[in-house]
């Protein structure tokens, strides 16, 4: 949505208007929030907020699974996905999922969190919570509550957090005089993980686009994101809170399809080739594993990859990958095969020759095939070269020409009299 498409939706919006008799109840206007929202006034020792709370039973779903699934996940399949090793040993039932809903889109000094959602699984429910600044002042009496929450969670799930959610909640906490705890916690950032896994799939990493993508399914009348700030000063200046609704039903989707995604995700690292939706899927499956370390798996994705996928889409790159996995694991026979490969399917790179050349030189114990390998290399650098076509190819071309007189000096040691005749 273009900035013209944005001017023209806020030019169909009604202008919200008080109601009518708005101050005769003690005050509070006819639409009040806790009226409106359901929700329940929370006292602290600085002051107010308004919390919402709605509970999902264990056969709840969003999506094609139970919510409560996310339970039965083990850890390890985080730490792979997160890339973080210390997440193996996470206890999920103490996982916090969180979003929130600002005053502005693009963060700054005075942007605010008027709107904190958590998520998390208590007694074989999922719960979601909302706390909602009904004036500006509410903040402190806000993250009062919220960071005694905390207490209670080790893992935090966030959606863009570690870039936007989490950096806005403790300049906040800092201007109100408390100490965030969000630092205290490991913090699994959900968009990373679908950009690791799924952006060759989606037109955008939005998580409502996700969600859609994931569960076939879009959102029905969604209120855009760049409007949610809008509909807040509206509230404040009227104090009718009925326009506020679609925004709390999108915050509580966005915390459904973080479970809903985190879970997706779990089963694809743990089933891929059943899972995965198509072969550049396995192909950035296998990235994740080779990440982690797991080169075997990663190498039979590869293998997977290059057996089904697309013949045209960086098949040199799952070459090169699976080349140097092979070499990592000592697997020298398989490295060579892949190296022959790339060799006879790819437009030249010098790398493939070099690494054929080192092992025939040193594992094959072939110098005659290694000189070959070398020559052939150098005279397509020659003939490239020769045509214009530059390429920075210097220090792979050294090394052909180092390895070249090695090459040669070993022969020569192998084989005088041949060696003579070749010098006169």
């Amino acid at each position: 949505m273009d900035i013209r498409e944005r001017l023209r939706l806020l030019e169909t919006l009604p202008t919200a208007k008080p109601p009518e008799n708005s101050s005769t109840v003690a005050g509070i206007p006819r639409a009040d929030a806790a009226e409106v929202l359901s929700g329940e006034a929370i006292s602290t020792p600085f002051g107010g907020f308004l919390r919402i709370k709605n509970q999902y039973p264990s056969d709840a779903r969003h999506g094609p699974s139970k919510l409560t699934s996310f339970l039965n996940i083990s850890p390890h399949w985080f730490a792979l996905l997160a890339a973080q090793k210390e997440l193996s040993g996470i206890d999920l039932s103490r996982t916090l999922f969180i979003d929130t809903e600002t005053t502005g889109l693009s963060g700054g000094v005075g942007t605010c969190a008027f709107l904190v959602g958590i998520g998390y699984f208590t007694a074989g429910t999922f719960v979601i919570e909302q706390f909602f600044m009904r004036d500006l002042d509410e903040e402190r009496a806000l993250f009062h509550n919220l960071t005694t929450l905390l207490l209670d969670f080790d893992l935090l799930v966030s959606y863009n957090g570690k870039s936007y959610d989490i950096p806005l909640l403790n300049s906040r906490h800092i201007y109100q005089g408390l100490r965030a705890r969000f630092d205290d916690m490991h913090h699994l950032d959900l968009l990373h993980c679908v950009r690791r896994l799924w952006k060759h799939r989606f037109t955008d990493c939005k998580l409502t686009t996700v969600e859609e993508m994931l569960i076939n399914s879009a959102r029905k009348d969604d209120i855009p994101g760049f409007l949610i700030p809008y509909t807040y000063f509206e509230y404040l200046r009227t104090r009718n809170a009925t326009p506020l609704e679609p925004i709390f039903e999108h915050n509580r989707l966005d915390i459904l399809t973080m479970v809903l995604i985190l879970t997706k995700a779990t089963e694809i690292l743990d089933n891929p080739l059943t899972q995965c939706q198509d072969a550049v899927e396995i192909l950035q499956v296998g990235r994740v594993y080779e990440s982690a370390g797991n080169l075997p798996e990663a190498n039979r994705l590869y293998e997977e990859y290059l057996n089904n996928g697309p013949p045209e889409q960086r098949t040199r790159e799952v070459l090169f990958s699976l080349g140097f996995n092979y070499k990592k694991l000592k697997d020298w026979k398989n490295a060579a095969k892949i190296w022959e490969t790339c060799i006879a399917t790819q437009r030249f790179h010098p790398l493939p020759h070099i690494e054929l050349a080192k092992y025939e030189e040193h594992r094959g114990k072939r110098l005659e095939r290694a000189k070959e390998i070398v020559d052939n290399a150098l005279r397509q650098i020659e003939i490239i070269d020769s045509l214009g076509s530059h390429q920075d190819w210097l220090e792979f071309k050294e090394d052909l020409e180092y390895r070249k007189a090695r090459i040669g000096r070993k022969l020569a040691r192998n084989n005088p009299a041949q060696a003579a005749h070749e010098t006169g």
